[in-house]
């Protein structure tokens, strides 16, 4: 068998390498334009306001004096530390649940020495889809975490017991 290179073969195959070359002189997504990374990446900013910041500081102190290897982590969306059974479901269930939860996002998680969840803090204000965050809150409980309501003026002496209450080590 040979091959027969017709005109319209051969100019099929040069438009191909001239529309290969054009794809890998320009980077997707990018300018190329001088000096448009440094406008866009001009200064770096705080990544929360002071009261958050705070609250962190307080919930990871606090953790650190009852568990110490327990962890804290902030703004997490759900679905990186809950998955959704398959048992008596339907796939479609399933995934629709998954990306309902998903789209719930918490303050504050609290994770053991094995980074397993213990414990999840998010204001009611995050609620932006309440069908969503009863989902979550039932999944979270059905997962053994436990979910604690952080009030709008943030953290307070008594949430802080009510948080590391769980995390003390039991009297043998």
């Amino acid at each position: 068998m040979s091959l027969v290179f017709t005109p319209s073969v051969i100019y099929a195959l040069a438009a191909m390498i001239v529309l290969a070359v054009l794809l890998l002189r320009q980077p997707i997504g990018r300018s190329t334009a001088p000096g448009a990374a440094r406008r866009l990446l001009s200064r770096p900013r705080a990544m929360w306001d002071a009261a958050k910041r705070r609250t962190f500081a307080d919930l990871e102190a606090a953790i650190d004096s009852v568990a110490p290897g327990h962890r804290v982590f902030a703004d997490m969306p759900v679905g990186a530390f809950l998955s959704v059974e398959t048992r008596d479901s339907d796939a479609r269930d399933v995934t629709a649940t998954l990306r309902r939860i998903s789209s719930v996002e918490v303050d504050y998680l609290v994770v053991d020495e094995g980074w397993s969840p213990v414990a999840v803090l998010a204001t009611p204000a995050d609620d932006r889809d309440p069908d969503a965050a009863a989902l979550t809150r039932g999944a979270l409980k059905a997962a053994g975490v436990d979910f604690i309501p952080l009030p709008d003026q943030g953290m307070t002496k008594d949430l802080l017991d009510r948080v590391t209450r769980g995390l003390r080590p039991q009297a043998i």
